[in-house]
């Protein structure tokens, strides 16, 4: 890492409050496509929306370039904030300074296209450099806060049981049958199978020669991506035609079929040899250590994820990893044993990253021979062995810390930031937590407060929060045949005070 990337977040935040107070880059540039269901987003934070089939027809780029972006776009260059885009006003209006992903992305993915997107108008036709696609909700775990829109198994497990029967907010009654699947199927969000023909993959694959001119950034979601077989015929056509200068990432939750695994590993050895992509990265996801994360995404194996985090580490250094957190109120507990030993990692392993320089030893000879000795520029790549990507989670909201009471998660939350600012990294040991890291713990310390202070519709349902809550984890429980007061028992009180909740309403 070159430059401070919260320095390049503050210059970029003015540049693009000049064209107006809610554009943002990602908006064109990026685009998140969720093919099982047929939805399209920028980045990950606004709601998905459904792509017309009939336009679909008509233009495979609609899964990016949908009549809804075309009026969010409008809307930015006419200095509004569409409301899609709420995660990142609600940060910025908690805490002015606040770096929220607005300025993040922005200045660190795609600020070279600034001037070409703001001239750009709606950009109906837009070609975006960065692109994550998931093909399928093929999955093996049902994490707390996910559903079957994610993961296949979740879907089975909804199939198998009566809806989850919750608080609705506006009625107050009981009536949010939770991950409904005749609800997803009413409003066509029901995820296509893994083996069934999806129109909006087939689009994918028409846009495909087109798009990979112009892609600097590809990153494969899903579901499991390694469970899904448009993953493999992905990897193979970056087999069969390279793209050296494509930064490739891929979500996995490391506990993949050892067939699959092997599989990625293949990629990643081949890469290695032939630099099929310019830099391979891997994001897997953890909210906590040991049994309380396998709580968080049940199914998980943290052992097994550990043991393959280390092994990409120590075998393969040319892969950068990536540990993304959703923040809730179930990390809260032990999100500081995760944060000693992330540490630990970093001080062991991050380093430079010789691999381009090893290549460019091993052409040096030729490009002598043929006169351009001086044919390479001195480009020193680093390394990072672990970086964490924190965001606060925003639904379900019974599941938010700030549905904890503050007086105990903002003493933990507190500690848990103060540790990495204590082991910041200073210039360019690598060795410690960035300032960026640190920054998105930070806001989840800031949304936590705000909303306690300030969101008078959150507190008035605080009881309709924690009695979900409860009545949540008691199935989760019942179909899982889990603990939660075991496995937590820091949150004992809290669990019997959301049992009085429950209690109160009836």
């Amino acid at each position: 890492m070159n430059e401070n990337e919260l320095n390049k977040a503050k210059q970029m935040k003015d540049r693009l409050n000049s064209v107006g107070p809610g554009f943002c880059l990602a908006k064109w540039d990026q685009v998140t496509m969720h093919l099982h269901t047929g939805m399209t987003h920028s980045c990950h934070h606004p709601a998905p929306h459904k792509v017309n089939l009939e336009d679909l027809k008509r233009n495979p780029t609609a899964i990016h370039n949908s009549t809804q972006k075309l009026q969010e776009r409008t809307a930015m260059l006419c200095g509004d904030r569409p409301s899609p885009c709420n995660y990142c006003w609600k940060m910025e209006d908690a805490n002015p300074d606040a770096i929220s992903d607005r300025y993040l992305k922005s200045a660190n993915l795609f600020s070279n296209n600034f001037d070409l997107i703001a001239s750009s108008g709606t950009g109906a036709s837009y070609i975006p450099s960065y692109v994550e696609v998931s093909f399928s909700n093929a999955c093996n775990l049902k994490c707390t806060y996910c559903g079957p829109t994610f993961s296949s198994k979740w879907q089975q497990e909804q199939e198998q049981n009566e809806n989850i029967a919750l608080y609705d907010l506006n009625s107050k009654e009981r009536s949010w049958n939770y991950h409904n699947l005749d609800y997803l199927k009413s409003i066509d969000e029901l995820p296509y199978k893994n083996s069934e023909h999806n129109p909006y993959v087939d689009a994918f694959w028409k846009w495909w020669p087109e798009l990979r001119k112009n892609i600097k950034h590809l990153r494969i979601t899903g579901g499991e991506p390694l469970m899904a077989k448009d993953t493999f015929r992905l990897l193979d056509e970056l087999q069969k035609n390279p793209i050296p200068d494509l930064e490739f990432s891929l979500n996995t939750n490391l506990n993949a079929p050892e067939k699959n695994w092997q599989q990625l590993l293949d990629f990643i050895k081949r890469n290695e040899d032939e630099q099929l992509v310019k830099k391979i990265t891997l994001y897997t996801s953890l909210d906590g250590w040991g049994k309380q994360a396998e709580y968080i995404r049940s199914g998980l194996d943290f052992n097994l994820l550990w043991e393959r985090l280390l092994y990409l580490i120590e075998e393969h250094p040319s892969v950068d990893n990536s540990i993304m957190t959703t923040y809730s109120l179930l990390s809260v507990p032990n999100y500081k044993t995760l944060l000693e030993n992330v540490l630990e990692v970093k001080q062991k392993y991050n380093r430079y990253n010789g691999i381009l320089e090893r290549r460019q030893e091993q052409y040096k000879d030729w490009f002598e021979s043929v006169g351009q000795g001086n044919f390479f520029e001195r480009n020193e790549i680093r390394c990072c062995a672990v970086h964490l990507d924190i965001s606060t989670l925003s639904f379900p909201h019974f599941l938010s810390v700030a549905v904890l009471d503050r007086e105990y998660s903002m003493p933990k939350l507190w500690k848990q930031y103060e540790f990495m600012a204590k082991h910041l990294t200073l210039g360019k040991d690598d060795q410690n937590f960035y300032d960026f890291e640190t920054e998105k713990l930070g806001r989840v310390c800031d949304i936590a407060f705000y909303t306690a202070e300030n969101e008078r519709d959150y507190n008035e349902n605080l009881n309709y929060h924690r009695a979900n809550f409860y009545m949540f984890i008691n199935e989760m429980d019942k179909r899982r045949g889990t603990n939660f007061v075991k496995t937590f028992p820091e949150l004992e009180d809290f669990y019997y005070s959301c049992k009085n909740s429950v209690d109160k309403l009836r």
